[in-house]
């Protein structure tokens, strides 16, 4: 394809994002040649006259195409990841170049901020979660935290009955804080889901809507804690991945633009929906309300454990004895976290890193519009186009 758009064999834009789509991209099949020729007809585009819909998808895009580009270099390290090894990237030749491309990719931030904003999050996490069993009475100075912790994660089965009326009692509570919402509520399924470790995982709906989001639940009650069952169906379901998710496939966007995908967006809502459930009284029990806080725990130690391994070169034994310790989850959860840190590496940053980049936004939204600041506004504009790279949102 020649990269100018006038000799371009596809002369609109929306026939260039067929083109780049029909391509297989999004499965992760492209030729390098192919990329920077789009990438570059995409640059060109965007000088000519488009709706803002378009510049947008031709921005977001141009990025993806950009960042897959970059990536191209370090596929022989790519390889190497899939074999079962318990060092961080730093032990592979140009691993630290990766790893910073990662984070660049996953949070636009350095592995040193980010081991740093860890350390301070889990710092006032724990503070906040003193202070509240404190409120509610419970808190025993002679015993930690994480004893605290402990005694609430208590595995159990969940019957579907339960996470229904948690949904229904989700949708009618927080609902009305977004000016738009999914046409269809999420579907529950009752099975064995490995990639469920923290008992719930979200399967979004069919780009032709043939089929809703559907809240995966495992099970195996290992894999799901009585004080996360609240928060965890917040995040999956209403108002996180299903609401972001359909809302993605409802749209009137590209198919291209509805399979883009970002960890730090996507996952950093579903973490700001857990918070905007706790500020808004959701959670119906003290158990509920501290689980909640110990799953926020639970991802500003992500920030720590991840830039431990790949960064600061800490062992398996070192990471696994530190989230156990703030944490107090059961092995087999700290187990399946320094895995997926493992295997990807960065990824966990995302969670966090996207949830407070979010609350930036909505600090600084107060901020400049003070009593004319509508958090329904808010929801709506961070929602209404879709996944968008963290460096552009």
């Amino acid at each position: 394809m020649n990269s100018h758009p006038k000799n371009c064999v596809s002369h609109s834009i929306e026939d260039l994002f067929d083109c780049i789509y029909n391509s297989g991209i999004s499965e992760g099949f492209y030729r390098q040649i192919e990329l920077s020729n789009w990438h570059l007809t995409l640059q060109a585009y965007l000088k000519e006259d488009l709706s803002l819909d378009q510049k947008l998808s031709c921005q977001i895009i141009s990025w993806w195409l950009n960042r897959t580009i970059e990536k191209q270099r370090f596929l022989p390290l790519i390889a190497q990841l899939s074999r079962s090894r318990e060092d961080g990237l730093w032990a592979l030749p140009n691993g630290g170049a990766y790893y910073d491309y990662l984070l660049e990719e996953y949070t636009t931030l350095t592995a040193e901020k980010i081991h740093e904003t860890g350390l301070q999050e889990v710092e006032r996490i724990e503070k906040k979660i003193m202070e509240l069993l404190k409120q509610q009475g419970r808190w025993n100075q002679e015993v930690s935290i994480v004893a605290h912790l402990k005694q609430l994660d208590k595995p159990r089965f969940i019957a579907e009955r339960e996470l229904f009326l948690i949904l229904d009692r989700a949708e009618k509570k927080l609902g009305p804080l977004f000016p738009a919402k999914p046409k269809k509520l999420p579907t529950i399924q009752l099975g064995l889901y490995p990639e469920a470790k923290w008992g719930v995982c979200y399967q979004p709906p069919d780009i032709d809507g043939s089929r809703p989001g559907t809240l995966c639940v495992n099970a195996d009650p290992q894999w799901l804690l009585s004080s996360q069952i609240e928060t965890a169906v917040v995040h999956e379901g209403i108002p996180g991945h299903h609401y972001q998710r359909s809302l993605q496939m409802e749209s009137d966007s590209h198919i291209l633009r509805k399979k883009f995908d970002c960890a730090a967006y996507v996952e950093g809502w579903a973490l700001y929906a857990e918070m905007l459930a706790y500020e808004e009284g959701f959670y119906s029990s003290p158990d509920y309300e501290i689980g909640h806080l110990q799953s926020e725990l639970c991802r500003a130690v992500r920030l720590v454990i991840d830039t431990g391994i790949h960064w600061k070169r800490w062992s398996c034994e070192k990471t696994i004895a530190y989230m156990a310790h703030i944490t107090g989850l059961p092995d087999p959860i700290v187990v399946a976290e320094i895995e997926s840190c493992l295997n990807t590496p960065g990824k966990a940053c995302a969670y966090k890193i996207g949830q407070m980049k979010i609350l930036e936004l909505r600090e600084e939204g107060k901020r400049r519009l003070g009593d004319k600041f509508d958090l329904k506004e808010f929801h709506g504009r961070i929602l209404s186009r879709g996944v968008v790279p963290l460096s552009m949102l």
